[in-house]
Order: C-alpha cells, then sequence, then structure tokens
C-alpha cells in the first residue's frame, strides 16, 4: 500500500499535537493535554453528507498535483455537505487557536496581535475548521459505503512502515508513536487504502 497521508487535516493534528510554531520537528514528547481524539464513530454520516458518485469519473489532474489529491476534488465535487457537525468543527478550531496561542506565548504577544501578524480572522478559523470537517466527511462517507476497512492482516505488515514515517516527518520517538498514535495510524492505513479504490475505480485523461 502506498502511503498517501492525509492532507491538511492529518497535519495539522499531528503538528499541534507535538505543541508548534511553524510546524518544526518537535523536541520533546508532546504533552498529552493537547493531544485529543477525533470522533466520528458516533456519527450517523447520512445526516451530514449527501454521498455522490464516487466511481467511474473522468478527474482532471492538474500539472504537479498527485493522483490522490486530484480524485478526492473530483469525488469532494459529486458530494453535498447537508451540515456541518458541531463538535467536529469546534475540535479543528480549538485546534487553530491552541497552535496561535503557543506563538503568542513564544513570542511574548497577544493573541488577536498573532492573528493580525498571519493576516487571518477567527472567521477564518471556523471556516478553516468546517473545510477540514468537510474533507473528513467525504473521507469517512466514501470509505464506509465503499465497505473500506483495514484488516489483521494489513495491520501488522505495514504497521512499522507507517511508524518510521510518523518519526521521520513529525519527530516523535519511536515509543511515543507506538505507545499514543496507534489509532492515527490505522486511520492513516484506511485513508491511504481508500485512496488507492479511487484511484484505481476512475480515470485519469491525458495521464
Amino acid at each position: 500500500m502506498k502511503i498517501f497521508y492525509r492532507g491538511a487535516a492529518l497535519l495539522l493534528c499531528v503538528c499541534l499535537a507535538a505543541g508548534f510554531a511553524g510546524c518544526k520537528k518537535a523536541e520533546k514528547e508532546p504533552e498529552e493535554s493537547t493531544v485529543e481524539r477525533l470522533d466520528y464513530s458516533t456519527l450517523d454520516l447520512s445526516q451530514y453528507i449527501r454521498l455522490g458518485a464516487y466511481t467511474g469519473l473522468s478527474v482532471a489532474q492538474k500539472e504537479g498535483q498527485s493522483a490522490g489529491d486530484a480524485v478526492w476534488q473530483a469525488v469532494a465535487a459529486e458530494c453535498e455537505i447537508l451540515r456541518y457537525p458541531e463538535e467536529q468543527v469546534a475540535y479543528y478550531a480549538a485546534q487553530t487557536r491552541a497552535k496561535y496561542r503557543y506563538y503568542a506565548r513564544e513570542n511574548d504577544l497577544k493573541y488577536e496581535e498573532v492573528l493580525n501578524l498571519f493576516e487571518t480572522t477567527e472567521e477564518e478559523i471556523e471556516a478553516q475548521a468546517r473545510a477540514l470537517v468537510a474533507e473528513d466527511l467525504v473521507y469517512r462517507a466514501v470509505a464506509e459505503d465503499a465497505g473500506i476497512e483495514i484488516t489483521q492482516e494489513e495491520k501488522d505488515r505495514l504497521f512499522e512502515r507507517y511508524v518510521t514515517k510518523y518519526i521521520e516527518d513529525y519527530g516523535y520517538s519511536r515509543d511515543y508513536v507506538i505507545g499514543n498514535m496507534t489509532d492515527e495510524i490505522v486511520e492513516s492505513m484506511r485513508y491511504d487504502k481508500t485512496t488507492e479504490f479511487l484511484i484505481t475505480h476512475n480515470t485519469f485523461p491525458g495521464k
């Protein structure tokens, strides 16, 4: 299985868990109080997203764009977000605010000054949170509808690859990854398996 990794959503969660400014590699273990779980398990996805076609699409892949990014963009265009789950939106918004507050503390600035420095607003933070939740909903709706799950054999075979990738990309210690990020790793496997499924079941004219 190729490792694709999720885009903004996973990057935001991982970087904030590390307590970062500028998404630098963590030089110490993340503080446990900042590592929260984003849970969709209790949601009836049909109440939040109307899933459109996700196979048989003709996917336009831009120059320099990965097949994975292109196919997810095409699939998302076929879907309709009916409403946003409040808890998940609040989670992403809180994580983004935590990033800016961390930057403010480290640089002796006020929170509002940091927002101005990064040319963002509370409204934009909420909009970004909704966009990340929309990505989550599309992914989870496709995986659920297609019946994509990670088998125990796949977990055993692929786990070490993902542990190594997390260590190399985010600077975590091996013990921390194995002890605290198993759920995230399995979710990454499922996302990658779903991405491979979409690439296989859609066409890319001109590529």
